[in-house]
């Protein structure tokens, strides 16, 4: 352990867009369930000890990998809640450096709330409460019309502090976060359009393929500068879809539908591999909706 002198340590985001009123996932929020949230954060998070404290975390996955990977519990802390109009805002504290860098490269430009629909505590019911906040990078959130991440500005201790002494972040790493982040979102943007198929990203080659491809050094294509990223990922792009997308009409109760319990099947089964490309069972689920394809299409399967 070490003195920590004038090295920052932690970061804080300010004034974060974090939700709004509206109808979103059919459940239709007004200014009451927005002051439900704001009052229930005063009375469950800035108490001491606090009943509930909504961390900041990396997408809606519940096992956190990369940040347990990285030796931190959180992707930061909120601080505070309150409204606005009808948005609701909130500060972020104790944002690590490296998640605060990447929020800075825009590699997280968006947030995702999850609530409690009625969070319960010693018999007594509270309603609408906040469990914690998700930076987005290249997932859509449910919540449409909220303001990008604002920089995340770096602090400095007020006193000497005994600390931890943690490795330096090299920026390798932070190219690798970033860029990784990118080709995720497109591969779900080419699985929505019926350009990739969810077995061809199943083993994890085609991310790790382009991850690895040299995103520095410029190259002429014909009449077209690229790196070899940005010339990787414009080759898939220009693919054709693989079958034609038509309108799917889903029926009110999906338990009985035998195709969608087909695709919920395939993604239990191949779980951990789909996970690790950042698509949960939810997503996995959307996609398929919006696809138009049947089971044996959308998963590849059709011989």
């Amino acid at each position: 352990m070490t003195t920590a002198g004038n090295t920052p340590q932690w970061a804080r985001v300010r004034n974060v867009e974090i939700f709004a009123a509206g109808t979103w996932h059919g459940q239709t929020f007004g200014l009451a369930e927005l002051d439900q949230i704001v009052e229930n954060f005063e009375r469950l998070s800035m108490r001491n000890p606090p009943i509930v404290r909504p961390p900041v975390v990396i997408g809606h996955d519940e096992d956190q990998s990369w940040l347990r990977q990285s030796g931190w519990p959180a992707a930061g802390w909120v601080q505070d809640v309150w409204r606005d109009g009808r948005r609701l805002l909130a500060h972020f504290s104790e944002v690590p450096p490296l998640v605060a860098q990447l929020i800075n490269q825009r590699a997280y430009r968006q947030v995702s709330v999850e609530l409690y629909r009625d969070f319960v505590h010693e018999g007594q019911h509270y309603g609408w409460t906040l469990r914690r906040v998700a930076l987005l990078g290249g997932e859509l959130p449910a919540v449409r019309g909220l303001a990008d991440l604002p920089l995340a500005e770096f602090s400095e201790p007020e006193t000497p502090s005994v600390t931890i002494t943690r490795p330096a972040l090299s920026q390798a790493i932070l190219d690798t976060a970033a860029r990784r982040q990118r080709v995720l979102a497109c591969c779900e943007r080419l699985l929505e359009q019926g350009k990739l198929l969810p077995a061809m990203l199943q083993d994890g080659w085609l991310v790790e393929f382009a991850c690895s491809l040299d995103n520095e050094r410029v190259y002429r294509f014909g009449d077209t500068e690229a790196n070899q990223l940005e010339a990787f990922l414009h080759w898939l792009e220009s693919l054709p879809p693989l079958v034609r997308f038509a309108e799917r009409l889903m029926p009110t109760s999906t338990v009985a539908d035998p195709q969608l319990q087909r695709v919920l099947d395939y993604f239990e089964q191949h779980a951990p591999e789909l996970t690790r490309l950042g698509l949960n069972r939810e997503r996995f689920v959307q996609a398929f909706q919006r696809s138009g394809l049947s089971a044996e299409e959308f998963l590849g399967q059709r011989r």
